[in-house]
């Protein structure tokens, strides 16, 4: 794409909305680990993965392997058992 010209203004506005949404990542892990531990913020991580596995079933009907289904529901009970311990 060219970084200026007609579409030029649509390209900026996505660099920086993704250069802000990138910001307000940082931010929000940022402020978890403060608040929290690094620890939850793993967790956290591992609950992003689950999530971002199942709006990709949903959206865009990509198949999950069993081996794949396990993993998330092992990974959920992970979750569960480290906030029940916590």
């Amino acid at each position: 794409p060219q970084l200026s010209g007609p579409g030029a203004p649509r390209l900026w506005g996505l660099v920086l909305l993704s250069g802000l949404v990138s910001f307000f990542l940082n931010l929000a892990n940022f402020l978890v680990t403060k608040h929290t531990s690094a620890v939850m913020l793993q967790v956290l991580g591992n609950v992003k993965v689950v999530l971002s596995i199942l709006v990709s079933l949903l959206i865009f009907g990509n198949r999950v392997s069993a081996s794949s289904a396990v993993g998330c529901a092992v990974t959920l009970a992970g979750v569960a058992a480290y906030n029940f311990c916590k």
